[in-house]
């Protein structure tokens, strides 16, 4: 299908529209939108330039009103008078200027910030998903962090509360029991569905993060292959017997 190419007095119709009704830009194509950011470009410009002229003769208010929509009821000149010379273009701009403060409003429609003294121009940028490495269930988590922090210590705590809400952290967590211990926990918490990402990713996290006490009460890192000896269902061996598993002690996971 062929666009409709807009003449420049269909543009400049489609400007005006648009300065008065901001959220009318949200029904434009690509298109429709490029062109009306090349006239809103001429027209920061140009109201930039009128408001230099004006600021260097702030008395003379018939400049202002040639050029400008200014807003109902202000006295500009006489406000002008207290206001420090340096602060008075942003002045103009922001509280004085219709049409500037319109066009601000447009830019930012069309994806860009523009700057109070009309002199920047930057695209918004959107914001950055919250990517989490590790997803558990709500409902689990202060319940997992109250557990735990009877086998972390408590200066790695703060660290903890990061890791259960799927954030990264720079060091490691001492773990103070035996790593199947620890793998038997999120076994059953991907058991019970409460960990939402894989079981691949949960042994990666662990390996990542935890270190574990062997029978010398020496810290070790995490190792994947023992991991998934325990994350297999068949291998119970690799996890600790119903009587000895400390897992039992958090009440979503006594089944």
């Amino acid at each position: 299908m062929n666009k409709k190419i807009l003449s420049n007095e269909e543009v400049k119709t489609l400007f005006d529209e648009v300065i008065e009704h901001p959220l009318f830009v949200l029904e434009l194509t690509e298109y429709e939108k490029s062109k009306l950011l090349e006239i809103a470009f001429d027209e920061k410009d140009r109201i930039l330039k009128n408001a230099l002229i004006y600021l260097s003769n702030p008395s003379d208010v018939s400049i202002l009103l040639e050029s400008e929509e200014i807003r109902v009821g202000l006295n500009p000149s006489e406000t002008l008078k207290k206001i420090p010379e340096e602060l008075r273009l942003r002045y103009f701009l922001t509280e004085v200027s219709e049409t500037a403060i319109r066009l601000k409003v447009l830019f930012a429609n069309l994806g860009y910030d523009l700057s109070f003294d009309f002199l920047k121009l930057r695209p918004i940028e959107e914001p950055q998903p919250d990517i989490k490495e590790i997803i558990f269930d709500s409902s689990v988590i202060e319940t997992l962090f109250e557990f735990f922090k009877n086998y972390i210590s408590v200066d790695q705590h703060s660290d903890l509360n990061l890791l259960l809400k799927g954030k990264p952290i720079s060091g490691r967590i001492n773990f103070q029991h035996k790593q199947n211990q620890l793998a038997d926990i999120f076994y059953r918490l991907h058991q019970n569905k409460f960990i939402q990402t894989t079981i691949e990713n949960t042994k990666t996290w662990l390996v990542k993060y935890f270190n574990w006490l062997d029978d010398s009460n020496n810290s070790k890192p995490c190792n994947k292959h023992s991991l998934t000896d325990s994350f297999t269902p068949s291998k119970t061996n690799k996890r600790p017997n119903e009587n000895e598993s400390i897992a039992k002690k958090i009440d979503l996971l006594k089944t």
